[in-house]
């Protein structure tokens, strides 16, 4: 009974979010009358998205290999793939990045730990790079924002999140904040102090590969600013006689992409929904609802070959698994250890 009981309750928490936009005027069938006319639109709008989970495939691979980790493009791609797939199935919009850890680490016999760590980084430098979005859309947008209490605090809120995360970077980095006594002896008071120095270990091994990390906040950048055009597309396709200003985009969509990552419902149902019509509103920006429907259903659309990869996996067998997703110079060195 326990085993159902979040679930159930997380999905009673999705229904309920989307009952309230309705009896709102939220979700409204009407909005989308104008498909019929703006249906290039949202053709359009699945070009910058393909882009946009190639970027996402080159971020990862350049964080695997900094951990000894080396797949071949298609492979990662395959997996970006099942995490959209899954992203639609479990909590969150980070539902897919369990299953992406799921199945690096039945796919890799040595550095399971670093591999499965760099799906968690992956996503944390995204979540970063959107909060810096948002703080960039906090100048773009300063007139509005000022006479406005929910986004001036909300503002505040980005602003605050965003020099936390950079003075906690600059102090786990530093090797003399690492070496003082207050660091040592918290860090041995810590619970799981073997775990948490593993996973120091290698979070701190991208302090030597700075070029890496820079060409993946660089991806990161370029990734956003195309779901921010992809929104946009989302935008033209419910109202193709008018564009959206871009840049309110640039606080909007950001924050709203944060709502839908936090695991409170399945793929963020009803979260996103609510968070893109409220958000937008502020804006004069009609329908934030149906442009996260819209956004939703496109993620439906390419997490069907998420679906193919899953079940061609399911199918496979756990020995051929462990060498069939590595590049071939990784091949030959698992199986010369075999031999």
């Amino acid at each position: 009974m326990k085993r159902w009981g979040i679930p159930c309750a997380k999905l009673a928490v999705a229904g309920g979010l989307i009952y309230w936009l309705v009896q709102r005027g939220g979700l409204s069938t009407e909005g989308l009358s104008e498909i019929a006319r703006g249906w290039p639109w949202l053709l359009l709008a699945q070009v910058p998205f393909a882009c946009i989970l190639l970027l996402a495939t080159a971020r990862w691979r350049l964080f695997l290999g900094v951990q000894g980790v080396h797949y071949g493009f298609l492979e990662i791609q395959s997996l970006v793939l099942l995490g959209i797939f899954f992203n639609q199935v479990l909590f969150g919009s980070i539902g897919g990045d369990v299953a992406k850890a799921y199945y690096i680490s039945k796919g890799t016999s040595e550095r399971q730990a670093a591999a499965v760590l760099t799906v968690f980084i992956d996503r944390a430098l995204g979540l970063f790079v959107l909060l810096v979005f948002a703080c960039l859309g906090t100048f773009l947008n300063f007139n509005a924002i000022k006479d406005n209490p929910f986004l001036l605090s909300l503002a505040w809120a980005v602003w605050t999140l965003v020099a936390v995360t950079v003075l906690s970077g600059c102090l786990f980095f530093s090797q003399r904040a690492r070496n003082t006594r207050t660091a040592k002896a918290l860090l041995s008071k810590l619970p799981f102090k073997g775990m948490l120095s593993k996973v120091s270990e290698i979070l701190y091994l991208y302090k030597s590969h700075p070029a890496v990390v820079l060409k993946a906040v660089a991806i990161s950048f370029v990734l956003h600013s195309l779901v921010i055009l992809t929104n946009l597309l989302f935008i033209r396709a419910l109202a193709p006689d008018q564009w959206a200003s871009p840049l309110s985009l640039f606080l909007v969509v950001p924050l709203a992409q944060v709502a839908m990552a936090i695991p409170i419902t399945p793929g963020g149902l009803g979260t996103g929904e609510l968070a893109y019509k409220e958000l937008f509103s502020h804006f004069g920006i009609k329908n934030g609802d149906l442009v996260s429907l819209l956004q939703r259903l496109t993620y439906c659309f390419w997490g069907i070959p998420g679906l193919l990869v899953y079940l061609s996996r399911r199918k496979s067998t756990p020995a051929t698994e462990s060498t069939e997703h590595l590049e071939p110079q990784a091949k030959e060195e698992e199986i010369g250890k075999k031999e």
